[in-house]
């Protein structure tokens, strides 16, 4: 009998290792939620200046893990301040040009690799967001304000990793780059730029 406890568990004690390796080697499937926040900078085609400002927002996705090697789908929307007010005078008149991103919201690709804990990753999709852009004229017996909305549609893409807080939280760092334009045309004038932000997500395990 005691012979028999013996071998069962050492069979237990082998077999340990075995049985917990897929939860460690499969941590980061399933579907997840989180929040992010950053900052960046955009160019309108034609302009000197860039729009400079803040972003914060939340992001959520699903990820399916294979050894080392995560593919995921990721959805998100930033709330953004930038901005760029440029005033000028042109013979006795007074101009004030501004235009501000106010939001930015993407759908990815994820496509990462896995060594414990850490996840790098490369993210590539679609992008679409609004400039909202006004110009005011003042001056002798002339005063008008000009606003206008456009809507910009392309692609996104960059670089990030993600470190997991044990089972459920993680980590992250991204670098995201854009390229919008009208009714996604390219050869159209646009509005391109970027993003940095740090988040933090919760998976459902």
């Amino acid at each position: 009998m005691l012979k028999r406890f013996t071998v069962l568990a050492l069979c237990c004690v082998c077999a340990a290792p075995a049985i917990a390796e897929p939860a460690s080697s499969n941590r980061w499937s399933g579907f997840y939620i989180g929040g992010h926040s950053g900052g960046g900078a955009g160019r309108l085609d034609g302009a000197t200046q860039d729009l400079q400002g803040a972003v914060a927002g939340g992001h959520a996705g699903y990820n399916w893990q294979g050894a080392n090697v995560v593919l995921g789908l990721e959805a998100d929307y930033d709330w953004s301040d930038y901005e760029l007010s440029v005033k000028t005078s042109l013979a006795g008149f007074k101009i004030n040009a501004t235009a501000s991103h106010d939001f930015l919201t993407s759908a990815r690709v994820r496509l990462g690799f896995a060594d414990g804990p850490l996840m790098i990753y490369g993210t590539v999709g679609v992008a679409y967001t609004e400039i909202d852009v006004t110009l005011a004229l003042s001056g002798p017996g002339v005063k008008s304000v000009d606003t206008q909305t456009v809507d910009l549609g392309g692609v996104i893409g960059g670089v990030g990793f993600e470190y997991a807080l044990g089972s459920n939280f993680s980590l992250r760092g991204e670098a995201l780059w854009f390229d919008v334009r009208p009714d996604f045309d390219f050869t159209d004038d646009g509005y391109d730029g970027y993003t940095v932000r740090g988040g933090l997500s919760y998976a459902f395990k």
